[in-house]
């Protein structure tokens, strides 16, 4: 997922098919994760937009990957794993260092 066609066309260049979403938008970024095999949110900005930004993302990945095996992992100022098993979280917490 890429936030512009700027951004979209380096990551075609690359040979990888982008995915131009607002990470505001949960159901847009569920939709887009439910096809894919895992995730990594690596978007956080660092600045007071973060915790919403974060927290929206991780309830879209929620919302497509719970039950599914599928991992998850979040970095920003820092990281944070999200366990999923069947359609709840079993752990929301900060990774240890």
């Amino acid at each position: 997922m890429v936030r512009d066609d700027a951004q979209a066309d380096v990551v075609s260049a690359r040979g990888a098919k982008p995915h131009v979403v607002d990470l505001h938008d949960r159901p847009a970024v569920a939709a887009v994760l439910r096809g894919a095999d895992g995730a990594i949110h690596t978007a956080s900005p660092g600045d007071t937009t973060s915790a919403a930004l974060d927290a929206a993302v991780v309830d879209a990945a929620i919302d497509a990957l719970a039950g599914t095996g599928k991992p998850y992992l979040q970095q920003g100022q820092q990281e944070l794993v999200v366990q999923l098993r069947g359609s709840r979280v079993v752990s929301r917490e900060a990774a240890s260092s």
